[in-house]
């Protein structure tokens, strides 16, 4: 759970629109871990392929809804070879 006990679901292309919204509504947290604030870009990039670095794992982006508005989304990597498991920048925007 990321906020409370409302489940996560597997997040898609379909959800792009939804997930750029929240992006750019979690604008300051985009900016806090990489210097610039979100743009729709960066729901693609959550939602696209791993990067050729760490293409050996199994990405899993998730998220919560209320009514139907996405209020929270991680980003996870699943078998992952290496030693420690890296993630770009693990991704958990909350918005309330």
């Amino acid at each position: 759970m990321i906020v409370d006990d409302r489940p996560l679901a597997r997040l898609g292309p379909a959800d792009l629109g939804r997930l750029a919204e929240l992006c750019v509504r979690c604008s300051d947290f985009f900016e806090l871990i990489g210097g610039e604030p979100a743009t729709e870009a960066t729901a693609a990039e959550i939602l696209g392929p791993l990067a050729e670095k760490v293409a050996r794992g199994t990405k899993h982006v998730c998220g919560q809804q209320e009514g139907g508005r996405l209020m929270a989304v991680t980003e996870l990597l699943q078998d992952y070879e290496g030693a420690v498991a890296v993630l770009k920048a693990p991704v958990s925007v909350v918005s309330v």
